[in-house]
Formats: C-alpha cells, sequence, structure tokens
C-alpha cells in the first residue's frame, strides 16, 4: 500500500498510477514481470529513469519479504 501511494505521488499523471486501484495493479504486475514503463517515458521523458528505479526498490523490497516469509516457514517446519 505504501508504495502505491508513493507511485500515486510521484506519477499521478501516467494513467497506470491515477488511482490506488490502478497502482496497486501496476505494482503486483511488475513483481510478476510485467515491465511495461512506456507509459512513463511518454510522460515523464529524461526522468522516467525515476520510476525504473522505484520499481527496482518495489521489487527488491518484495523479495526480501517474500524470502522472510519462506525462512519463516522453514524455520517454524524444522523448530
Amino acid at each position: 500500500m505504501a508504495f502505491a501511494c508513493v507511485g500515486i505521488l510521484m506519477f499521478g499523471k501516467a494513467k497506470k498510477y491515477n488511482d490506488l486501484y490502478s497502482a496497486i495493479i501496476m505494482l503486483f504486475e511488475s513483481s510478476m514481470g510485467a515491465w511495461d514503463l512506456g507509459e512513463l517515458y511518454e510522460i515523464y521523458g529524461e526522468k522516467a529513469f525515476i520510476g525504473e528505479i522505484f520499481h527496482i526498490v518495489f521489487i527488491v523490497v518484495n523479495l526480501i519479504v517474500m524470502l522472510n516469509l519462506i525462512i519463516a516457514i522453514m524455520s517454524d517446519t524444522y523448530g
């Protein structure tokens, strides 16, 4: 939710970030591998690299949370 809210604040002009539902769907799709950032390049031009950095940070945080979940499940199983 925090990344969706920050995405709305940063990229509110883009169609995929104009409301909370669309932002959540965009972040879910990017976590599944659908990197369609073409709209950000059309709107923001040279400053669209900020969108790439935003998505990379989101994916890394998502990966850390998922690894933590897996570690918790495995430690509970072997505990």
